[in-house]
């Protein structure tokens, strides 16, 4: 009987041993809802999604492929007045948008399956997008954790300190910018609050389409992860299997995570996932493993590198 090793090398920024929920933010790609949105201002139909819970936020909207009317209002990928808003989810069929200058803000709160634990570091991202239909764009989107006690009575820009602020300027009107970092948490943490949360004059604006219809900087926000940053990386146990039948290495896909794994065979990248199907000689599945004798491993932000996972094929 032959017998060939399969090998690959997983390099995974944030992993989870096991099939627990890794990111912590429910419903992070903000698609699930009870109902299409009919409306602007109707983010509170996405499950786990509203403005301040607490007070204020004015009406940042939910946009979603379902939405069917004719005016495109809430539409994904085409949206707004006029349909001036063109933009694809970045994974699934929805997202939030919100104003983020001048003067007014909008604010998206979004919810945490538990309370963070104290004196633990996470690490926090979402990605945003630039309107079509916005003159100026801006360098100060942020994110601020807490116990859902912030507010804006009267549209006042919240006086808190978000743990995580973007430093570039963001005006990619066609792909999505990822806004990341991390902090450590007081303990209290059940809720993600994301806008502009600096002052006009410390937002660094920047005229860039002057010829777009709204004078102001809108943004679409999708894919948001809260997830702990000590969590061991996972490539999975080790496998036998036949010629022909086919083993899940990684773990199972999860937003937050896929963009940070990278997996190479013999160092050649070949996919960004938390984790895949893999079929010897076969092309059917989400990647082609040939015969032959390979590592799999797995390392975190740390630089660890955890237990390397064989799959062996039996002939």
């Amino acid at each position: 009987m032959q017998r060939f090793v399969i090998i690959g090398f997983l390099l995974c920024n944030i992993a989870l041993h096991g099939w627990a929920q890794v990111n912590l933010v429910i419903n992070p790609s903000i698609e699930l809802h009870d109902t299409c949105p009919m409306a602007f201002g109707q983010l509170s139909l996405a499950d786990g999604w509203d403005t301040l819970r607490n007070g204020g936020g004015n009406t940042p909207d939910l946009f979603n492929s379902c939405y069917s009317n004719s005016n495109n209002y809430c539409g994904v990928p085409t949206n707004w007045w006029n349909s001036a808003g063109y933009q694809f989810s970045k994974d699934e069929k929805g997202y939030a948008g919100l104003l983020a200058y001048p003067y007014i803000r909008e604010i998206v709160q979004g919810s945490l399956y538990e309370s963070l634990t104290y004196g633990k570091e996470y690490c926090v991202k979402s990605f945003v997008n630039l309107s079509n239909f916005s003159k100026f764009s801006i360098s100060s989107i942020g994110f601020y954790l807490d116990d859902g006690q912030i507010s804006n009575p009267w549209d006042v820009i919240p006086s808190v300190s978000p743990q995580v602020i973007s430093y570039q300027q963001l005006n990619d009107t066609l792909g999505w910018i990822k806004v990341e970092g991390s902090f450590i948490s007081s303990g209290t943490e059940t809720y993600i609050t994301i806008t502009n949360f600096n002052q006009d004059n410390l937002s660094n604006p920047l005229l860039f389409n002057p010829s777009a219809s709204s004078n102001a900087a809108y943004y679409y926000i999708d894919d948001v992860s809260v997830i702990d940053i000590d969590l061991p990386a996972f490539a999975g146990n080790d496998t036998y299997i036949y010629p022909g039948d086919s083993a899940f290495i990684g773990r199972t896909p999860e937003i937050g995570l896929n963009d940070d794994c990278v997996w190479s065979i013999n160092g050649v990248p070949f996919d960004t996932i938390a984790g895949m199907w893999v079929k010897p000689d076969s092309a059917t599945l989400n990647t082609q493993l040939s015969n032959g004798v390979y590592f799999v491993s797995v390392r975190d932000t740390r630089g660890n590198i955890y237990k390397p996972q064989m799959i062996t094929v039996i002939k």
